[in-house]
Parts: structure tokens; C-alpha cells; sequence
């Protein structure tokens, strides 16, 4: 019989993958997702800062407020709608010149993905974390943003809190140990009224942001 094509999601993005039955190690990363973890270089080797960083046209500069806290987003496109949601609940806190919101999708084209992510997840003093089984599926957001950042956390470099967005077996995790939001860690997508679920996410978020700007007053 002639060999067949078939068709399985990437891990991380969602993007339909034609395989061959012939294929001995299908990919399971599209072609764009792959690229974005390939150049990912291990932190633990050489880390990249805003003081290394370089672009086409020099050295980086990052254009930001004196005051905002960056907060850096951590997820799985295939729940980009739910950060979206996330993204317009925090708009009073953007807008207040509190926080400086970053993702991936702000990556132009042409960028090097290894300069900008770990520019970002270096410099950023807020990472959320937006979990779900396609975050912990995801073995670029588990292996290298989670575990960076959780790095980070333990050197008392940066605030860490995860926001559970779906139903899924977290507690045993590395970020188990920490507080989640909602409260209670209940999922945002089980409560009746999502908005509420994204407010109580934006209180917590609030109440790190002023910690953190204190923080920085009382060094």
C-alpha cells in the first residue's frame, strides 16, 4: 500500500503539520515555532542583557519609562486570546505608566529572536506566567522561559506569578509553591463571569506592581 500523509497540531502554536508516514522523527514544532526555540541559547552559558544586546543598526536601546515596572509575558500561542483578554483588563495599569507590557508577538521581522526574548526575560522585573496544558505541553515555554524565570525568581532578581488559565495539574510543578492568581488558583475559564475572573488577576497583578515600585524606593 502507498504511504500516507496525516495531519497532527504543532505543540506549541497550534499550526496544522502535514507528516509522512515514512518520517522516523516527525517534527513537532512548525516551522516558525522551531526556529523561535532553536535560537534560544541556554542562559546557563551565556546571558543576554540589555548592556550585550545588539541589533542590525547597534547596540539596543530600550525605549521605556523611567518608573514602569516590564512585565513579561510568558505563554502558548495556542492561548494568545485569552492573553489578549488578559492584556486589555490591564490597560488602566499601562496607561498609568505603572507597567510596560512585553511578548513575543512584538518581535519584528528580520529581529533575532535570541537578543529580544532574552533581553526581555532578563530585564523584566514582573514574568507572568499563563498556564494551561498547552503552556506545560510547550517545551520552550516550560524549559526555557519557565525555568528562567524561575531562576530569577529564587535570586530575588524578579517576581514571578503564575495565572492558570485552564484546568490543569500544576501544583507539583517548580511554580507550584507559589501564589497563583485567580485566587485560589481557580482557572479564569471555569468562572461564570470571565471578566470578574481577569479583574481579581489585575487586583494581584496591582498589588505586586506597588510592591515592587516600593521596593525600589527603599533601596
Amino acid at each position: 500500500m502507498p504511504k500516507k500523509w496525516y495531519t497532527k497540531a504543532c505543540e506549541d502554536c497550534g499550526t496544522t503539520l502535514r507528516i509522512h508516514e515514512d518520517w522516523d522523527s516527525p517534527p513537532k514544532l512548525c516551522k516558525s515555532c522551531s526556529a523561535r526555540a532553536k535560537s534560544f541559547l541556554p542562559l546557563e552559558t551565556e546571558h543576554y542583557t540589555a548592556a550585550n544586546a545588539t541589533t542590525k543598526s547597534g547596540p539596543a536601546e530600550l525605549k521605556r519609562s523611567p518608573t514602569a515596572i516590564e512585565v513579561f509575558f510568558s505563554y502558548s500561542h495556542i492561548d494568545e486570546k485569552l492573553r489578549n483578554e488578559l492584556d486589555k483588563h490591564l490597560t488602566t495599569l499601562r496607561r498609568s505608566d505603572m507597567i510596560r507590557i512585553w511578548n513575543d508577538r512584538e518581535i519584528g521581522p528580520g529581529t533575532e529572536f535570541q537578543c529580544e526574548i532574552a533581553q526581555h526575560l532578563e530585564t523584566a522585573e514582573l514574568i507572568l506566567l499563563l498556564i494551561s496544558a498547552n503552556f506545560l505541553s510547550s517545551e520552550y515555554c516550560y524549559s526555557k522561559e519557565m525555568n528562567r524565570a524561575m531562576q530569577r525568581q529564587e535570586h530575588g532578581e524578579a517576581r514571578v506569578i503564575p495565572i492558570i488559565l485552564r484546568p490543569v495539574d500544576w501544583h507539583d510543578t517548580p511554580f507550584g509553591k507559589l501564589i497563583a492568581l485567580p485566587q485560589d488558583g481557580k482557572p479564569v475559564t471555569t468562572w461564570t463571569k470571565r471578566d470578574l475572573a481577569f479583574l481579581d488577576v489585575v487586583k494581584g497583578i496591582r498589588k505586586a506592581v506597588e510592591q515592587l515600585c516600593e521596593d525600589r524606593t527603599n533601596v
